[in-house]
């Protein structure tokens, strides 16, 4: 599921860009200003962030701080004005979209710039030194077995099979938790939260146990979880 932020001044636009886009698939969280966008990304993160831009006079900082900081997509929504989407672009935006949007066309763009995110993350996060890019991590979907860079292998229960099948499936991406419970064979209402949590605490210490090695999944702060490697062999 790929995961939006729509920092929007208008509040009906907003809004009804955040419930057309939840209609459409994605995780779409709203944000009234500019402070909110920093906090949501600081706190939960996000694949793509879209910005009205070009009125007001922090986009160039925001912009700025976005690029410093942020492993993700930059769609900014503007006008017709040529020399506003320059600046925008020189300032590090990935796509620039009318005034106001075409929400079947937003969704597009998006989930395309979400699609190369995730293959640049997960490029960022692979160990040193592996060669021509390729996997160090694989997930043996015969034998239930997690390949780890060194060959060494580790096997999985059901549960922790399809819990890394559903992580190594987007790595670099973080995969919420709804999607975790349901690809454990679970219904969201009434699974406790917690009990996926260790889940993935049994599934560290069994690798620590047997292998000697800290798996490469990472919490999604309030989202869910992510893998943090490249990694083929995944549940698509």
């Amino acid at each position: 599921m790929v995961c939006l932020a729509v920092a929007v001044d208008d509040a009906g636009l907003r809004q009804e860009m955040v419930v057309e886009l939840g209609r459409l698939g994605f995780a779409v969280t709203g944000l009234a200003d500019r402070q909110l966008l920093r906090e949501h990304l600081t706190d939960e993160g996000c694949d793509v962030v879209i910005l009205d831009w070009g009125r007001r006079h922090d986009d160039d900082e925001t912009l700025a701080y976005l690029r410093e900081t942020y492993l993700g997509g930059v769609v900014l929504l503007c006008g017709d004005n040529v020399e506003t989407r320059v600046r925008g672009f020189r300032a590090g935006a990935d796509l620039h979209l009318p005034w106001p949007p075409d929400i079947r066309e937003l969704a597009a763009a998006t989930e395309n710039l979400a699609r190369r995110i995730c293959v640049l993350r997960a490029a960022a996060a692979s160990p040193a030194g592996a060669e021509d890019g390729a996997p160090s991590w694989l997930l043996d979907t015969v034998k239930w077995e997690l390949t780890i860079p060194d060959g060494r292998k580790l096997p999985l229960t059901g549960g922790e099979f399809r819990f890394l099948g559903c992580l190594m499936a987007v790595p670099g991406r973080p995969v919420p938790r709804a999607e975790i419970i349901r690809a454990l064979g679970y219904l969201e209402d009434g699974y406790e939260p917690r009990s996926l949590d260790a889940v993935v605490r049994r599934l560290r210490r069994k690798a620590e146990r047997v292998l000697g090695i800290e798996l490469p999944i990472r919490a999604a702060h309030a989202h869910g979880y992510v893998f943090i490697a490249a990694a083929r062999g995944g549940l698509g």
